[in-house]
């Protein structure tokens, strides 16, 4: 989860810490921590460098919700995908061949 602004990982850290989740018997509490990798930038690049191959199936790849082009108040969301990348991002990512295959060799043979 990528939030944007430190308010908003203070709204959702104050919501979801220690919050039970009555729909499911569980013991268990989520605890809400900082991610090892942080910014937009570094985690698209740190997944397709890493699995970005890995799953085929749309449904169940990582999702990117972003701001629609012509319309920033609606966002839409889309399996996470060099295609739809923000440029420059997306460029960025071509020219360096990514996503990796987990069979690829780092001189780029199979």
């Amino acid at each position: 989860l990528n939030l944007r602004t430190h308010q908003l990982a203070q709204i959702f850290t104050d919501v979801f810490s220690r919050h039970s989740f009555n729909r499911y018997r569980s013991n268990k509490v989520p605890e809400v921590a900082l991610a090892k990798t942080q910014g937009f930038q570094k985690n698209i690049w740190k997944f397709l460098q890493q699995s970005g191959d890995r799953v085929n199936n749309p449904w169940f790849k990582q999702l990117l919700f972003r701001p629609h082009e012509t319309i920033p108040s609606i966002w839409t969301c889309c399996p996470l995908s060099v295609d739809v990348l923000p440029e420059p991002l997306r460029s960025r990512a071509v020219a360096e061949g990514l996503p990796k295959s987990r069979t690829q060799r780092s001189d780029g043979t199979p």
